[in-house]
């Protein structure tokens, strides 16, 4: 249905697909691997990118069942890891996979599994904001011993919007415990909705 409704915005609206970012989270982001392919079937062309945050592991074994994401899906297929130890894989899925603290691990200051997975949705957040765009830099490395010994060689690339979309492999970094979670942010927390939006009543009554 996401494949169809796709196609339906690249034919009908006249959306090229060339600017087309599908991002998904945990189970979603197999899910646009599925669409990504089926708008390929449909109109021939991929998507530009596809971007796994936390990509959830599959325990389906039949045919008939959702198939993952796979480089291949989309132009360019980039994936966040944050709960390798929990909900989500450490297999790879996409062009280059970042894993956090290393494929065997968990989003450091992380309570329970719930908030490990959704800290890929974070970090992805954050870097979206204006300014944080290369506040995740990453090293290609395939184990946390790997990372620290070799920190700071081979091509540094960055975790999140400004992922660049020749990268190959994996890459490995560590974040923050804590809002901000990028080693190169400011010293500015992300605002929850509720405090947010506590803000905003705030900011009525006093007008």
């Amino acid at each position: 249905m996401i494949g169809k409704a796709l196609v339906q915005l690249t034919d009908e609206a006249d959306v090229p697909q060339e600017i087309i970012h599908v991002i998904g989270q945990g189970i979603g982001a197999q899910v646009a691997g599925a669409a990504g392919r089926q708008y390929k079937r449909w109109t021939g062309h991929q998507l530009r990118r596809i971007t796994a945050l936390d990509p959830a592991k599959i325990f389906a074994s039949n045919n008939n069942v959702l198939t993952g994401l796979a480089r291949g899906d989309a132009d360019f297929v980039d994936a966040i890891h944050s709960s390798t130890c929990g909900m989500g894989t450490r297999q790879r899925v996409g062009d280059v996979d970042f894993y956090v603290n290393g494929p065997a691990s968990t989003a450091p200051g992380a309570d329970n599994v719930l908030e490990a997975t959704m800290r890929a949705t974070r970090y992805y957040a954050e870097s979206v904001r204006p300014g944080n765009e290369r506040n995740f830099a990453a090293v290609p490395a395939s184990s946390m011993q790997q990372y620290e010994s070799n920190e700071g060689y081979g091509r540094r690339a960055y975790m999140g919007i400004a992922t660049q979309y020749d990268l190959k492999g994996d890459y490995v970094l560590n974040v923050n415990a804590k809002s901000p979670f990028g080693k190169s942010a400011p010293a500015q927390k992300q605002g929850t909705y509720h405090g947010l939006h506590q803000t905003w009543r705030n900011d009525k009554r006093n007008n």
